[in-house]
């Protein structure tokens, strides 16, 4: 944004605030964070464990189905469309532009779907990266899993 480029960050709703809170354009997927999160843990985020649950309980397979199938197609109104809940935060979105959002390219977490499919349709790049010092945290970015506070440097003892 300090270079002038337009930003958006497209996520679930229930980062709105976060993202909002740091001026940054929001768009809403659709899905539950929660319930995929938990179908992860209960596979083990394996082809394998999908076939297990599946086995074992096919209306959850059904489910996530239909989840990821919304996933997909509110990927398009996040690189294309407005805000579908903007007027709601009118208010609080002053800073926002009012002019028609396409991107110029897309920035994606690898466990997101659909990006591939939107930069496809756009001819736009798309960029796969992981926002998670997961393999080398620092002092500033710990790993996720380390149980260190993001809001105060890490001790040099556990640098």
């Amino acid at each position: 944004q300090n270079s002038g480029h337009r930003v958006r960050i497209a996520s679930h709703e229930a980062h709105r605030r976060t993202v909002m809170s740091r001026s940054i354009e929001f768009y809403p997927l659709a899905g539950d964070p929660k319930a995929l999160s938990q179908w992860t843990v209960q596979s083990g985020g394996n082809i394998s464990g999908e076939m297990r649950e599946g086995i074992k309980d096919p209306s959850v397979m059904a489910e996530k189905d239909q989840m990821v199938k919304s996933i997909i197609k509110s990927c398009w109104g996040a690189v294309s469309g407005p805000d579908p809940l903007r007027e709601h935060y009118e208010l609080s979105m002053q800073h926002q532009p009012k002019s028609p959002f396409v991107a110029d390219v897309v920035i994606a977490n690898p466990p997101c779907i659909g990006h591939i499919h939107v930069c496809e349709a756009l001819g736009i790049p798309l960029h796969i990266m992981f926002p998670q010092p997961w393999y080398y945290g620092t002092k500033s970015m710990p790993h996720p899993f380390s149980g260190l506070s993001y809001d105060k440097p890490a001790s040099p003892s556990s640098a």
